[in-house]
């Protein structure tokens, strides 16, 4: 079945208009996303990040050796 077909079988008017709107606010979103994440990373290292996951990763480990 095709996505056309199968898209103007099961949805009706106000749900189409929610679907394109769901749709164009998320391309705008990630866009942005997508466009702040670049200039960060023109400017910065990734150091923050790596220590954070680091220690994310210490406290895990730590909790699954306790049992929690």
């Amino acid at each position: 079945m095709s996505l056309v077909k199968a898209a103007s079988e099961s949805m009706g008017g106000p749900e189409v208009l929610f679907f394109l709107a769901g749709f164009a606010s998320s391309a705008i979103v990630g866009y942005l996303a997508i466009k702040f994440l670049l200039n960060y990373l023109s400017g910065h290292s990734l150091n923050l990040f790596a220590y954070y996951r680091f220690a994310l990763a210490a406290l895990v480990a730590a909790l699954l050796l306790l049992g929690a």
